[in-house]
C-alpha cells in the first residue's frame, strides 16, 4: 500500500532547486568578480610597464640632449624637457593597456635648481611619468553602477652621471659606472681641448680624480686622437709627458667573448676589440695595463684597420655622420649595416657604431708595461673619420668622472648615445 506524504513534506518540495539556483547566482557573481579583479590587475601591470618604459625613454632623451654633461645649462634643460616629454608620451602610447592606450603626465621632480645653478636640473636629472588608463570595461561591478574602471601607475627614472655628484649633492650615494664594450684606447687624464699640447698638469686635467668634475667646455669639441706608436717611428711610443691627444693600447681580457665576427677573423686582440666588442667591463678604480705586444705591426696600423672597420669607413668614406651634437643625431652612411633593411642612406638615426667609450687613466705620464694605472673616468666620442695612420678625428659627446667612490655598477653598451646609464628609481 503506497504511503502518502504528509502536507508538511509536500510543502518542502522544490527547495533544492531554489538552493541550487541561488548558489549558481552567487557562484556566477564570484566568477564575474574574479574576472573584474583579474582584468584590473592585468591592466595595472600593463600600465606599470608602460610607465616604466616611458620614464626610461624620457631619461635616455635627457642624456642624449646633453643635460648630464651640462646640468646648469637652463636653456638646454628646457629643450631637453620638451624632447623627453615627447619621447616618454610616444613610448607610453605604443604600449597597449587592455587593448587601448593610456595617457601620460610627465613631470621633472628635481628640476628645482639652486643658488649657483638656477632653472636647471639637479646632479642626476629625473623624470616622472604617471600613466592612467580609463574606461576599462567591468562585469560584476555594473550591479553597483560602476560600468567602467580606471588604473594608474607611476615610474621615476634618472640619468646617472657620477661626475662631481659628491660635491654637488652631499646626500647622494656615488655609484660609478662601468661601461662594457669600451674600446682599448687608453687616454691620459688631459684635456685635449685645453690648447696645452702636453700633459704637464698646468690646468689641463680633464677630470678631477676626487670629485669626478670635468670642464663643460670640453663637451662638443672636435679634435684628433693620435696613436702613441706611429709606423716607422718607434721613438714616438714613449713621450713623457705624453701629448694631450695621445692614446695607448689597453690590454683587455683575451678570453672575453667578442660580440661580432669583425672584418678580419685573424686580427690580433687590439684590432679585434676595436672592430667588435670585448665583453670585459672596465670598472671605476680598476687597475689596467698597456700591452704593446698585442700590436705587432704598431698601434697606428692596427687602429686604422680595426677602427675603420668599426665605423664602417671603406674606402675612406661611407661611415655615419654627426649632424647635431645635442641632442645627438646621426645620419646613416651608405655603409651602415642596417641600410637596405630598417633604414636608408642619409636617414637620421639616434644610435651609431661610431659612438665609442674610451677609458681615462690617472696620472699625466706615459703608462709603462708592467706598471698598472687606475681607471678614473670615461670619455664618449663620436668618431668622424680615421686615417690610415690610426688618427681618430672625434667629437666629445659626454664625459663621466668616477670621483671618489670607485667600484662596480651599471653598464652601458657601445652604440648608445652616451656612457651615462639610465635607471628606474621608483617603480612600485
Amino acid at each position: 500500500m503506497k504511503r502518502l506524504a504528509s502536507p508538511e513534506r509536500r510543502r518542502e518540495r522544490g527547495q533544492t532547486i531554489l538552493l541550487v539556483a541561488v548558489s549558481m547566482v552567487a557562484m556566477l557573481g564570484l566568477a564575474a568578480l574574479a574576472i573584474d579583479v583579474v582584468t584590473l590587475y592585468v591592466a595595472r601591470a600593463e600600465t606599470q610597464r608602460a610607465a616604466d618604459a616611458g620614464a626610461l625613454a624620457g631619461a635616455q632623451m635627457l642624456v642624449t640632449a646633453g643635460v648630464v654633461a651640462d646640468p646648469c645649462n637652463g636653456a638646454l634643460a628646457t629643450t631637453a624637457q620638451a624632447l623627453a616629454t615627447t619621447q616618454a608620451q610616444t613610448v607610453v602610447a605604443q604600449n597597449s593597456i587592455s587593448g587601448g592606450a593610456g595617457t601620460a603626465v610627465v613631470t621633472y621632480p628635481n628640476f628645482v635648481g639652486s643658488t649657483n645653478c638656477p632653472n636647471a636640473f639637479g646632479v642626476n636629472p629625473q623624470i616622472q611619468v604617471v600613466v592612467t588608463r580609463s574606461n576599462l570595461p567591468t562585469f560584476f561591478a555594473r550591479i553597483w553602477g560602476a560600468a567602467l574602471g580606471t588604473v594608474s601607475a607611476t615610474a621615476v627614472a634618472e640619468a646617472y652621471n657620477p661626475s662631481n655628484s659628491a660635491s654637488l649633492n652631499a646626500t647622494s650615494a656615488v655609484i660609478p659606472i662601468s661601461p662594457r664594450c669600451a674600446k682599448p684606447m687608453l687616454l691620459p687624464n688631459c684635456d685635449p681641448t685645453s690648447g696645452n699640447p702636453t700633459c704637464n698638469g698646468l690646468g689641463n686635467t680633464l677630470v678631477d680624480p676626487v670629485t669626478g668634475a670635468f670642464p663643460v667646455s670640453a663637451i662638443n669639441k672636435t679634435f684628433t686622437l693620435s696613436p702613441n706608436c706611429r709606423p716607422g717611428n718607434p721613438a714616438s711610443c714613449t713621450p713623457n709627458p705624453p701629448a694631450t691627444s695621445t692614446y695607448y693600447p689597453l690590454g683587455l681580457s683575451a678570453t672575453a667573448l667578442h660580440l661580432c665576427p669583425g672584418c678580419s677573423s685573424s686580427a690580433g686582440g687590439f684590432q679585434q676589440d676595436l672592430e667588435c666588442c670585448n665583453a670585459s667591463a672596465l670598472t671605476c678604480g680598476q687597475q689596467a695595463s698597456v700591452d704593446y705586444s698585442i700590436n705587432p705591426n704598431g698601434t697606428g696600423l692596427a687602429a686604422a684597420t680595426g677602427g675603420q672597420c668599426m665605423i664602417h669607413q671603406s674606402p675612406g668614406n661611407g661611415q655615419d655622420a654627426l649632424v647635431q651634437d645635442f641632442p645627438a643625431v646621426f645620419m646613416a652612411g651608405p655603409n651602415n649595416p642596417f641600410v637596405g633593411s630598417s633604414v636608408q642612406a642619409n636617414d637620421l638615426i639616434l644610435t651609431s657604431d661610431s659612438v665609442i667609450s674610451l677609458p681615462l687613466y690617472d696620472g699625466l705620464t706615459t703608462p709603462q708595461v708592467g706598471t698598472p694605472v687606475t681607471i678614473i673616468g670615461y670619455v664618449q666620442v663620436f668618431v668622424n673619420s680615421i686615417d690610415n695612420a690610426g688618427n681618430f678625428n672625434v667629437t666629445v659627446l659626454n664625459i663621466s668622472g668616477c670621483g671618489n667612490a670607485p667600484g662596480p655598477a651599471t653598464t652601458a653598451i657601445q652604440g648608445a648615445a652616451t656612457s651615462v646609464p639610465v635607471r628606474l628609481i621608483q617603480s612600485p
